[in-house]
């Protein structure tokens, strides 16, 4: 299912990237309904990125399909790393058969 969403991604469409961004910038908004929790995001921002994400929309807007494909293609490239954690491990495909989803 993660290989079919990824490789999916090589072609995005105007109306999917703009959905995509109002929906991101949703949940960071509801993420931050209280001013604590505002202080809290701004501070692990400034601390972890070196400035704070007062204007993440904005960023998020100029995000074009072409800086989204581009990023998908690089992703797809690099040797996929696989985790399994907990339950039947031993029914899990092999790791040769899944990172051939992915190429």
């Amino acid at each position: 299912m993660a290989a079919k969403e990824l490789s999916g991604l090589r072609t995005v469409s105007a109306a999917d990237l703009e959905l995509a961004k109002q929906s991101l910038k949703g949940k960071i908004n509801r993420a931050s309904t209280s001013s604590a929790k505002r202080l809290e995001e701004r501070v692990k921002s400034l601390y972890y990125l070196g400035a704070t994400n007062e204007h993440l929309a904005s960023q998020i807007d100029t995000v074009t399909a072409e800086q989204v494909q581009a990023a998908v293609a690089h992703a797809l490239k690099s040797q996929l790393t696989l985790v399994a954690r907990g339950g039947e491990v031993t029914a899990l495909p092999s790791y040769d058969s899944v990172s051939k989803l992915f190429a």
